[in-house]
């Protein structure tokens, strides 16, 4: 008997732009939850039942060294959670944990190596789910009508475009359900034109290539505008979390790692619906678990507490300033000024996220820009044989060449991504048929 538990950070049953009541901001946009997350993040640990009870002993030492070593005599902490540990320590990461942090999550990275605990990760961000409910079906059918495999490039733009772009209006009219689709279509239009005509310059610079990919939008924007119809939405939450997207990421990470499913059970922290997974096919789906009495939860929950932070942490950071669009950001130095077992840590996290071989152990969506920082960011103090090889390289030149790679990987993924609905159309027919038939991830 095998075993599976998840634990996920950002869930908002409801994603609703900022009320009159808040006071709008750019670098929010939207109402978050007390994680206080744009993205999802979820966290997947497979452990086998041959290793499962060495391991929760292991891990319970552990948890009560951190505990010992708190000195919290006056407060009575019975169980060990991420947000306890990353508490007012984890502005820029790792540079910002204690040497007690930093020592908990390496010792429990040595363990998951130790008890070959596999794992699975899974990111998407918010506001692109409210481009889903709105146009991802229109669009899959311009798609398939024209045969032209151009959905993925329109949907990956328009959900940058709303996650960075996107005026007040236009981001409270997209998560307001009273307002059509061609009524958010419209304002989005001219939300564009605007900026063509206010940055449209007729030197090259960072923003050519933004304003291209724009004015193809309006193209396609203004052939079929008049063919948008306006849905009349059931659901009076209008936005939800879309479960499925990773549910789907999950199978395909089972089916990558050939696992008999009929001897597979999957736990499920407090709050979770087992009915999501259920297309899994498991011998069994627990839910509504209290993680006190499972390690294995309490695992899944300090990694993903670690990792969606960073990711938030990150994306909020490296966001670019709309009144100065011009101009290039890079991560912050502070996320580089890593003490050596900091950096070790790191190293250790990358190895044990991204060094596995398989395809699926790490997926996100369409819109992939916040998790690839994360990514990059543990790929590029890979690059480096030693702490000391790396400490030798200014800070601000840490963040310039990491800009640099996270560039060219996004170049990577934007090609996969155009690739990919080739692949889909030779397959299916169109890229809404490879959805339909469970090929493509919704």
């Amino acid at each position: 008997m095998d075993y599976l538990f998840l634990d996920e950070k950002g869930t908002q049953n409801t994603i609703k732009a900022l009320d009159d009541k808040e006071l709008y901001s750019d670098s929010q946009k939207i109402q978050l939850g007390t994680d206080n997350m744009k993205t999802f993040v979820s966290s997947v640990v497979k452990i086998s039942g041959e290793n499962i009870e060495g391991l929760e002993k292991e891990y319970t030492v552990v948890e009560q060294n951190y505990l010992n070593e708190r000195q919290q005599s006056q407060k009575i902490i019975d169980e060990v959670k991420g947000a306890l540990i990353l508490k007012r320590n984890f502005e820029y990461g790792a540079a910002s944990m204690n040497k007690k942090a930093i020592a908990f999550y390496s010792e429990l990275l040595d363990l998951l190596k130790k008890y070959q605990v596999q794992h699975h990760l899974f990111a998407v961000n918010k506001i692109p789910l409210a481009i889903d409910k709105r146009f991802k079906d229109w669009i899959l059918s311009i798609a398939e009508k024209t045969k032209q495999p151009f959905a993925n490039i329109i949907l990956y733009s328009l959900s940058k475009y709303a996650s960075i772009e996107a005026s007040e209006k236009v981001i409270k009219a997209l998560f307001n359900r009273e307002v059509s689709d061609e009524e958010v279509l419209g304002l989005i239009i001219n939300d564009i034109k605007a900026f063509i005509l206010k940055y449209d310059k007729p030197t090259p610079n960072r923003l050519t290539i933004q304003i291209a990919n724009y004015k193809s939008l309006l193209e396609i924007f203004n052939c079929f505008k008049d063919v948008l119809i306006s849905k009349s939405y059931e659901d009076s939450k209008f936005i939800t979390f879309n479960w499925k997207k990773a549910v789907f990421t999950i199978d395909l990470w089972l089916i990558e790692l050939q696992i008999d499913r009929s001897n597979l059970k999957l736990r499920l922290d407090n709050g979770i619906d087992s009915k999501y997974f259920e297309e899994l096919n498991l011998l069994e789906v627990q839910e509504g678990l209290d993680s006190k009495m499972y390690p294995g939860l309490r695992i899944a929950d300090v990694l993903v507490v670690f990792i969606g932070g960073y990711i938030s942490k990150m994306s909020g950071k490296i966001m670019y300033n709309k009144e100065q669009p011009f101009e290039s950001r890079y991560l912050p130095m502070e996320f580089f000024q890593l003490k050596k077992e900091q950096f070790e840590l790191l190293i250790k996290l990358k190895d044990y996220l991204f060094n596995t071989r398989l395809q699926y152990s790490y997926t996100n969506d369409l819109y992939f820009d916040d998790t690839e920082v994360f990514k990059t960011f543990l790929e590029y103090l890979g690059t480096f044989s030693s702490f000391e090889e790396f400490k030798a390289i200014n800070f601000n030149s840490h963040s310039l060449e990491h800009f640099k790679m996270l560039a060219v990987v996004a170049q990577k993924k934007y090609e996969e991504m155009v690739q990919n609905e080739f692949c889909a159309i030779s397959i299916s027919g169109s890229l809404k048929k490879a959805i339909t038939s469970g090929l493509v991830r919704p």
